[in-house]
């Protein structure tokens, strides 16, 4: 190839390389800061207990009461971001009925929806950016029908 063509093509990807000041989430997870607000929307008081996978995380317990919200930081899961690390997080109701919401859809697990709080995909968006991302659930009465009729039952000890 013409030793003026090489330099061309070459001038020409610096300068598209190099004139992008935006932000790219092409190669990594998008630019901005991103919260989630989980509401209960019940008369019931809601404990959310989450239990990290890796010990480099700290357990951590969320009490809501009727009609309270909380706005989580995002955490880094699986290359995106999500409300809580991969683990085991259990909603509570009333300090006696436990439901575990589940972290993968399988056998035990077939619907969607009973990942309800742990899952992104359950969640509305409020805000989409560019610097703020927010995520909204609704912890409702239905979710604690769906507790009641799936409820976990804690190991004895």
């Amino acid at each position: 190839m013409d030793r003026k063509i090489k330099s061309l093509i070459i001038a020409l990807t610096s300068l598209i390389t190099f004139s992008s000041c935006e932000p790219s989430d092409i190669d990594g997870l998008p630019s901005g800061k991103h919260y989630y607000m989980i509401v209960n929307k019940t008369n019931h008081n809601v404990r959310i207990e989450s239990s990290p996978a890796s010990a480099a995380y700290a357990r951590d317990t969320l009490k809501l009461c009727p009609n309270d919200s909380i706005i989580l930081n995002s955490v880094v899961s699986s290359f995106s971001y999500a409300p809580f690390h991969a683990g085991i997080v259990h909603l509570v109701f009333n300090d006696t009925l436990y439901y575990l919401c589940p972290s993968y859809k399988g056998i035990n697990h077939p619907i969607g929806d009973s990942e309800m709080i742990f899952a992104q995909g359950n969640y509305s968006t409020i805000l989409s950016g560019p610097d703020i991302y927010l995520y909204r659930y609704e912890i409702t009465e239905e979710d604690y029908e769906y507790a009641k009729a799936h409820p976990y039952k804690l190991e004895e000890e």
